[in-house]
């Protein structure tokens, strides 16, 4: 369940990310502008929210790719027989 809650929130992050803001919108311009050019939540100008944010961030993306590793790992042919002995017998764990 956490997982989910943690996908539905980068959903909602990105969604916010794509979608141009108010002030980014022209009224006088014939073209719809469909995805947010801005760099920073906020606009072009990184403030206090996006300094909160991105070490939040970074850790999730550190965590994540040392998880994949992991899981690279645990599928790997050399590790196979290890893990199974560790799957079967889950008092060992």
């Amino acid at each position: 369940l956490p997982a989910k809650a943690l996908l539905k929130e980068f959903q909602r992050l990105d969604d916010y990310l794509r979608n141009p803001l108010p002030e980014e919108i022209d009224q006088n311009c014939a073209e719809d502008l469909l995805v947010s050019e801005r760099k920073f939540l906020d606009g072009n100008r990184m403030t206090l929210a996006d300094c909160n944010l991105l070490p939040k961030l970074n850790i999730i993306k550190v965590n994540a790719s040392c998880s994949w590793m992991d899981l690279h790992l645990f599928f790997s042919d050399e590790l196979q027989p290890l893990c199974y002995v560790f799957l079967s017998h889950p008092n060992l764990w």
